[in-house]
């Protein structure tokens, strides 16, 4: 009876002690990092969103459910394309949100949103598609 209890704690402490590795990984996204993430706004109609502004979650892989995002950044135009752009993050999961105008499109509002996971530190374009009509 005694061995049964001693290997019984020894396996729940096995798992406690593997469990608590979580954070080691995709968990630690925000800033802190070398990585940066240039964040293109586009739509399938207009090609690129001319106005936009990308909000950003740290830590996520869907949109929140209280709206409330850690940054945010109004895309500047470099080379006719609108892109935000998020520096010094770490190696993890983030949840992309943008709104926007774009003149060519009747009506001219759109919004769109992806997940995207920083694996290995590094420089990365992401391409979010937007929708019409917010």
């Amino acid at each position: 009876m005694k061995r049964a209890t001693y290997v019984l704690i020894i396996l729940i402490s096995a798992m406690v002690a593997g469990g608590c590795n979580k954070l080691a990984g995709p968990a630690n996204a925000g800033l802190g990092g070398t990585s940066v993430l240039s964040v293109m706004p586009t739509n399938a109609l207009s090609g690129y969103v001319d106005s936009c502004t990308v909000y950003i979650k740290y830590n996520a892989t869907q949109a929140p459910g209280n709206n409330v995002y850690d940054d945010s950044m109004v895309c500047v135009v470099v080379n006719g394309v609108s892109v935000a752009t998020f520096s010094n993050l770490n190696v993890g999961n983030y949840y992309l949100h943008t709104v926007g105008y774009e003149t060519g499109l009747t009506p001219p509002n759109v919004t769109g949103g992806q997940a995207y996971t920083i694996l290995t530190p590094g420089t990365f374009d992401v391409y979010v598609s937007t929708i019409q009509g917010i």
